[in-house]
């Protein structure tokens, strides 16, 4: 567990669990949500298609967050982005983890840095909403894959909190699973 927390929240958590300091509040209602390995909304399985693993992480509420969901994934993944962010600081995305990105599917304003960042490493490619990309993803995917929904944003105009996006995102993947 411990392994985990220090992977999500970066090296000022882990430096200062190794040297026993106090974390606050914060890491400590973390640490809670790891003892089921994920926090709420977070990597949830949501079933299959076709031999295609669909994951549902709509509370990764930023980069960093969507950062470790790619790192959690030892296959080839087609990643559905919903970003409104036009100025998102993609760039702190390690282009070597992207080597198992076989394709990038964004939904909002972050289509054009997306693609101008990652373009050339991958196809990045727009779709109008959520189950338009499922849809494209799908089409791309082939048995064994993972298609990872992992918006990298906290706000998503329209859908008020995690829990709201987690829930919209299963209907509409429930339209999927066989």
């Amino acid at each position: 567990m411990k392994e985990l927390i220090i992977k999500y929240h970066g090296d000022t958590l882990a430096a200062k669990i190794k040297y026993g300091l106090p974390v606050g509040e914060k890491a400590v209602k973390y640490a809670k949500c790891f003892e089921n390995k994920y926090p709420p909304y977070r990597m949830k399985m949501s079933g299959k298609h076709n031999g295609v693993v669909l994951i549902n992480d709509s509370g990764a509420s930023g980069i960093h967050a969507t950062y470790f969901s790619l790192q959690q994934i030892n296959a080839p993944v087609i990643w559905i982005v919903w970003n409104d962010e036009a100025d998102a600081a993609f760039e702190q995305m390690d282009l070597a983890l992207l080597h198992r990105v076989k394709k990038i599917i964004v939904i909002g304003k972050a289509y054009l840095k997306l693609d101008y960042l990652f373009g050339q490493e991958t196809c990045v490619e727009e779709a109008g909403y959520l189950e338009d990309a499922f849809r494209r993803a799908l089409k791309d995917a082939q048995a064994g894959d993972y298609i990872l929904f992992s918006p990298a944003t906290k706000k998503i105009e329209g859908i008020g909190s995690s829990k709201e996006l987690y829930e919209h995102t299963e209907k509409v993947l429930k339209k999927y699973i066989k």
